[in-house]
């Protein structure tokens, strides 16, 4: 039996090594650079080791092989020749399966995220139609088969991994804020002498949610990391960014449970202060906290706001002076003018914008459920909800720009403190995507003034 993803070659090309797909592991000069290295000195990729169907390989029909499972995927350019594979030797009689896994790289292992996932993805290849089938599909990473399974994949072909500059100034440490869930959060604190040379200095405090679609992310992935580790730095401030669940495994509310659990954790902690956390014991200032997030993460910041203002999430002693929301990642169910007309430039789609809503979504929920649309005809009224300042900060290549101008002036039409900042040529999220960008060090200065401001402090340079 061949193993997954068998390196079959032979001299001439095929559909998916001619346009292989974006996003591959393997590539065509890999590939070659491996039958150079391996096969016999002089053999091209016909020689019977890498062409089972050659010329000069043996006939595979009288040979007695027992049942073979073939294990493809779907960004692998050698995708077409291993579905050939199968189709061979079902072609002689031999007994095949085929398991094809359409958002997978060649040798990448899958994520399990169902029990019965590997069932689940199993075709076989004598055409039953009641087979599960993939029904919901984001960009090959997340995906929903008919049966109600979900599978997951490998999503750094969305955002490769990249390296950041290090900030030695500041110190974090993982904490577990929900232990029945398994979530953890991520506390940052600037080093005592990067926050002003007195170890007793109390810093404004920051919950920060990040973003992906209510989907997609984690908070310990380098990105977002790297916002922490600026925001800490650069505001100073104590940062804690919150894990959260994603759906589709866990659709909204969950998201919004787990950012409220993340401040009510920091609620409790400033009621053991100071047998608080060591470092929120020294440094954080409990009656300067602030709540933010990038575009689901503003979402929830936002949810969490209105909570709290609302008498719904009690917070004692905790005083929320303020929330920030970066490119916020709200839903409509009737199309904004950039959601019917995206800016040019742009690199989040409709597509890509409805796709998420239905996988983080209750089934069967439109976009106007309260969770996506803050105005919604059954999200609750804003006027009466004692909200504190926010900053909102919405990016001009954004679809959903209109759609956070328009959060903002609704809130400033019913007497809220709002600042609204936008910055023209970035794109959504473009902080997590470049966090060491020109765009986010506008941000940083922002938000800085913004603290500063609620804060009852004077700005500084």
């Amino acid at each position: 039996m061949h193993p997954p993803h068998a390196v079959f070659r032979r001299s001439c090309a095929i559909g998916v090594r001619i346009a292989a797909s974006i996003g591959v592991f393997l590539m065509t000069e890999m590939s070659d650079q491996f039958c150079r290295l391996s096969l016999p000195e002089g053999a091209d990729r016909d020689h019977s080791l890498a062409n089972p169907f050659s010329a000069g390989s043996s006939s595979l029909e009288p040979v007695a092989l027992p049942p073979v499972l073939v294990v493809a995927a779907g960004r692998d350019l050698l995708r077409d020749r291993v579905l050939g594979y199968a189709e061979r030797l079902k072609a002689i009689g031999k007994v095949v399966e085929l398991a094809d896994f359409v958002g997978e790289e060649h040798g990448r292992s899958l994520k399990q995220s169902s029990v019965n996932r590997g069932d689940s993805a199993l075709s076989s290849m004598s055409g039953d139609t009641t087979a599960p089938h993939v029904v919901e599909d984001y960009r090959g990473v997340i995906q929903i088969l008919s049966d109600g399974t979900i599978l997951r994949s490998d999503p750094a072909v969305l955002r490769p991994p990249e390296r950041f500059p290090d900030v030695t100034t500041v110190q974090w440490e993982d904490v577990v804020y929900a232990p029945a869930r398994g979530l953890k959060l991520r506390v940052y604190r600037p080093r005592p002498a990067a926050a002003g040379g007195s170890e007793s200095k109390k810093l404004p405090v920051i919950v920060y949610f990040h973003s992906g679609g209510f989907c997609l992310g984690a908070f310990d992935q380098p990105h977002f990391h790297s916002d922490c580790l600026r925001l800490s730095s650069e505001l100073p401030a104590v940062v804690l960014s919150a894990d959260y669940r994603l759906g589709p495994e866990h659709r909204l509310p969950a998201a919004i449970d787990d950012g409220a659990a993340a401040v009510s954790w920091l609620s409790g902690q400033a009621q053991l202060s100071p047998g608080a956390h060591s470092w929120l014991a020294e440094s954080a200032d409990f009656t300067r906290v602030f709540v933010a997030g990038e575009s689901s993460g503003a979402n929830m910041a936002h949810q969490v706001a209105v909570m709290h203002g609302s008498g719904q999430l009690d917070l004692t002693p905790l005083r929320v002076s303020g929330y920030v929301l970066l490119t916020p990642f709200f839903g409509g169910a009737e199309r904004t003018a950039t959601e019917a007309e995206p800016p040019a430039g742009g690199l989040f789609t409709p597509e890509m914008y409805d796709k998420l809503w239905r996988m983080s979504l209750p089934a069967g929920a439109t976009r106007d459920h309260p969770a996506a649309n803050p105005f919604g005809p059954e999200s609750p009224d804003l006027e009466p909800v004692d909200l504190p300042p926010v900053l909102v900060v919405s990016a001009g290549r954004d679809i959903l720009r209109d759609r956070v101008t328009c959060y903002a002036a609704r809130l400033k039409e019913m007497g809220k403190p709002v600042e609204l900042g936008v910055l023209e040529e970035a794109q959504h999220a473009f902080f997590s995507r470049e966090p060491w960008g020109e765009a986010a060090d506008e941000l940083i200065v922002a938000v800085k003034r913004f603290v500063q401001k609620c804060s009852g402090g004077a700005e500084s340079n």
